[in-house]
């Protein structure tokens, strides 16, 4: 129950931030908004999705920005079995995905002969202005390799960050890896910590003593979940 209330009042932080804040950055600048494939991956694209549906008819259902994703997570897609999927829908419009889908089916056989007994939620966002997908197939050995599409994006949010102001966000668990890279190619990293922390009230506080009063209350939190039960 405790872990509820805490999940839905993050959930309820992160959709007024993501109104209040990005979104209506994003519309006052028309940027190009680079999200997850996958919203069952990221809460900060189930957000993003969420609060641009909810804001959708004030721009006529046209927002001004674009939405970028790209995946090439071909098992996830072809694990969702739902034949109303919005990757079938994308599929039937792709002459090149369709002729590509013997060697799609062959690679899922080859890495696991029960993968149609497989069920995932993943679906490629409705939303999204534009959508590389690729087969994520190594052109020798048949086998999934996914650093071409990694590359090709590291590449495009390189130049991208380049030429435009950017920034990127992060929140819950990621990948260390993404955030360094990031940081190392001069684009600001806003790390959202959607937990509910306790003000440091100590006027000329300087950054030693705000870093370990939100230290203390780190390990202060750690030891209340562990008093917890664990069916909570």
């Amino acid at each position: 129950m405790y872990m509820y209330i805490d999940e839905r009042r993050a959930e309820q932080r992160l959709d007024s931030f993501m109104a209040d804040v990005i979104i209506a950055l994003a519309a006052r600048t028309n940027a190009i908004v680079m999200v997850n494939a996958f919203t069952c991956n990221c809460s900060l694209t189930q957000s993003f999705q969420r609060m641009v549906e909810l804001q959708k008819m004030k721009w006529g259902g046209n927002p001004p920005f674009w939405v970028f994703a790209m995946t090439c997570e071909m098992n996830c897609l072809y694990g969702n079995q739902d034949p109303d999927s919005e990757w079938r829908r994308i599929k039937s419009q792709c002459r090149a995905w369709r002729l590509r889908e013997p060697k799609i089916y062959d690679t899922l056989h080859a890495d696991d002969p029960d993968w149609a007994d497989s069920r995932f939620l993943h679906d490629c966002d409705p939303n999204a202005s534009l959508m590389i997908i690729g087969d994520g197939i190594h052109t020798k050995g048949g086998k999934w390799d996914n650093r071409p599409l990694i590359l090709l994006r590291t590449q495009l949010q390189r130049f991208l960050a380049s030429s435009l102001p950017s920034v990127a966000l992060q929140t819950g668990w990621f990948e260390l890896d993404q955030g360094i890279w990031r940081v190392q190619a001069k684009t600001p990293l806003l790390n959202i910590d959607l937990r509910q922390r306790k003000c440091v009230n100590s006027p000329g506080a300087d950054r030693a003593h705000l870093t370990q009063a939100a230290k203390d209350d780190s390990d202060q939190l750690r030891a209340d979940l562990l008093q917890r039960p664990a069916h909570d």
